[in-house]
């Protein structure tokens, strides 16, 4: 009776993993709020200097716009 069945296990470190997916997406989300508009000038900086190059940094940071993910 003391032991769980693996079923609860698997569930639970899945939580676990999920929980620290969801605290690195906020911890972005704070970054980005903070030095968003930074990293948008630099990109559109780039852009204009060097217009053949791709910047992926824009298409990371437009993803963090999104809401903040929580698991309750």
């Amino acid at each position: 009776m003391g032991r769980n069945p693996p079923i609860t296990i698997c569930v639970a470190e899945a939580r676990k993993g999920m929980e620290a997916v969801a605290e690195h997406i906020n911890e972005m989300q704070k970054i980005y709020e903070e030095y968003g508009t930074i990293f948008d000038e630099l990109s559109k900086m780039f852009k204009d200097l060097y217009p053949h190059k791709t910047v992926s940094l824009q298409s990371y940071t437009t993803k963090l716009k999104s809401e903040q993910f929580r698991i309750q």
